[in-house]
């Protein structure tokens, strides 16, 4: 039986081609992979599928650039060039479906002074547990009738945020709390924020970053495994208003 060589040449071609196809499309070139900017999550604390959304804000030279961070595979990611190169403050912010108090939702946030090159990109460990001090955990508290706030967890963070306080309030209150369980229960730390007037900004919301700083010197480096946090909207003279409350042991 004639066999046609050049119908030979043409199939092996093919294969060759799809094969480098296949190819490329298994193993993408490291040396991009390596360049690229990301968060290597922890999948036995918080994975991929915990991760709801995440952001990286570059401040640098006076200027802010917002990136979308994508998710996939215990991996958040954007491409390098999306940062101006040079040295400035990086934050990043994780929305994350880990929960504390067995119902409220929980965000994470990263913020360092840092250096970016395109050359050399940038990976940095995600949240590897509620303890690890890289990383900021905050609460997002809200109600059935709309109000939400931001509130840090750990005493070395100050932070909370309190959104469209309505403008017939009386007052606003944040508190704080910090327990030892366990042989007894043993107030270990705490204070309150409260606010009468003037207490917004111009979108009539509060984000305070100085109030709780106080806290890491009152406890010291005493024990704690529980926390209390509240957010009071008082309404009338007798303190009347809707709150929203978070309990948490560790």
């Amino acid at each position: 039986m004639a066999v046609n060589i050049k119908h030979i040449l043409i199939a092996a071609a093919f294969l060759l081609i799809l094969g480098s196809s296949c190819k490329k499309t298994i193993s993408p070139d490291p040396e991009i992979r390596q360049r690229n900017f990301s968060v290597e999550l922890d999948k036995s604390y918080l994975g991929s599928a915990l991760v709801d959304s995440a952001i990286a804000v570059w401040n640098i030279n006076g200027q802010q650039k917002r990136v979308v961070l994508s998710n996939h595979n215990d991996t958040l990611s954007a491409d390098i060039n999306q940062f101006e190169a040079g040295s400035g403050i990086l934050t990043i912010q994780v929305f994350s479906k880990l929960k504390f108090g067995n119902s409220y939702l929980s965000q994470w946030v990263f913020n360092q002074q840092a250096t970016i090159t395109q050359k050399a990109g940038l990976a940095i460990a995600g949240p590897k547990g509620f303890s690890d001090l890289r990383w900021k955990p905050r609460v997002e508290l809200k109600d059935g009738i709309g109000n939400f706030a931001v509130v840090a967890l750990r005493p070395d963070d100050p932070y909370f945020f309190v959104k469209n306080i309505p403008a017939n309030l009386k007052s606003i209150v944040v508190g704080r709390d910090y327990w030892k369980t366990g042989g007894g229960v043993f107030h270990v730390g705490g204070g309150e924020w409260k606010c009468n007037t003037n207490c917004t900004n111009n979108n009539g919301d509060v984000e305070n970053v100085q109030f709780f700083s106080f806290l890491p010197v009152q406890m010291g480096t005493a024990p704690w495994n529980h926390v209390e946090i509240a957010v009071l909207y008082v309404l009338d003279q007798w303190g009347g208003g809707p709150a929203m409350m978070m309990t948490h042991t560790l």
